[in-house]
């Protein structure tokens, strides 16, 4: 929908919510604990985004990036 340049092949593109669900269902085929996914779905967004928005600048960013790998279970 939005184009979003750092999505995997196969991953929905509609909405942080379709996303999220995917998400949860890579961790449960590889038999992650969802613990951890549901950790750095928190950070990534109740901590980076915030981040962001309060002060925009690379590190930030880059941090926001990590994390969303680390949702992936990457």
């Amino acid at each position: 929908m939005f184009g979003f340049p750092d999505i995997k092949h196969g991953e929905p593109e509609d909405g942080s919510e379709e996303r999220y669900y995917y998400r949860k269902g890579l961790f449960v085929a590889t038999k992650t604990p969802m613990r951890r996914h549901n950790f750095w779905w928190f950070v990534h967004n109740c901590i980076a985004h915030p981040l962001i928005g309060i002060c925009p600048i690379k590190t930030f960013f880059r941090f926001h990036d990590w994390t969303s790998h680390k949702i992936m279970g990457e």
